[in-house]
């Protein structure tokens, strides 16, 4: 056999099967490192998104109340902090009210907003002058829900300090669907609990004014946020009271 036909026969070699199987190892394992980098950076991603979004959704009510109360014209009506007044039935559920100067909010702690244009969907509901004693026949008319779709508004609370014309201001919100949230007040063993493996938790649950609402820590867990906010408001328009 020549020389050139020995030369010509080792150029014609291919890979042996050890070979293939090494090569395929290693570019199977950069495209797993390629992908778990790509989902881990897009994780993160809806998570920034989502997280700011909300935070934004709780810093404008926060700024609307605080506002309502500093230049309302008037001092928010102590019996209409907490009630729950079956007189607003055809907002649908158990909505609550309060009255800050001539402004009046609307709100349903824990109900998720989805945007259908259902009558009792809705998180918080503000509308501009209008007295507390309008509220009974109140519509949606000329108001704005304050809330995105996925909200929910898990507190609303405006404590007057003493008797002084000092406000405490505490806003909740939470962002995700109820199979994404947790109330960490309740104990392991409870349905709704942060515990894994626990049921979801109920709309009822997030309302609860002792819930700690928080996002679980499991898998879509970067669709889910919760935002709190409190601050203190001094009245500053003279009301003479």
């Amino acid at each position: 056999m020549s020389v050139f036909h020995k030369l010509h026969r080792s150029v014609q070699a291919g890979f042996t099967i050890i070979e293939l199987m090494i090569a395929t190892m290693v570019f199977s394992t950069i495209l797993i490192v390629i992908s778990a980098g790509v989902l881990h950076f897009t994780n993160d991603y809806y998570r920034g998104i989502n997280s700011s979004t909300t935070q934004n959704a709780a810093r404008s009510i926060m700024d609307s109340v605080t506002q309502a109360i500093q230049f309302g014209g008037a001092l928010p009506a102590p019996g209409t902090m907490t009630s729950t007044p079956t007189v607003l039935a055809s907002w649908g559920g158990t909505p609550g009210y309060i009255c800050l100067g001539s402004q009046l909010f609307v709100y349903s702690r824990g109900n998720e907003l989805h945007n259908s244009g259902a009558p009792a969907d809705f998180g918080l509901y503000s509308e501009p002058g209008v007295s507390c004693s309008s509220a009974a026949t109140q519509t949606k008319t000329g108001g704005t829900e304050m809330l995105q779709a996925n909200m929910r508004l898990t507190k609303f609370n405006v404590l007057r300090i003493g008797t002084t014309d000092l406000y405490t201001v505490t806003i909740e919100v939470a962002y995700g669907d109820n199979d994404l949230l947790c109330d960490g007040s309740l104990s392991s063993t409870s349905a709704g609990s942060c515990a894994p493996g626990q049921s979801t938790v109920t709309d009822a649950q997030l309302a609860s004014p002792t819930a700690q609402v928080h996002c679980k820590s499991q898998a879509g867990s970067q669709f889910c946020a919760v935002s709190e906010l409190q601050t203190t408001v001094e009245v500053r328009v003279d009301i003479g009271s």
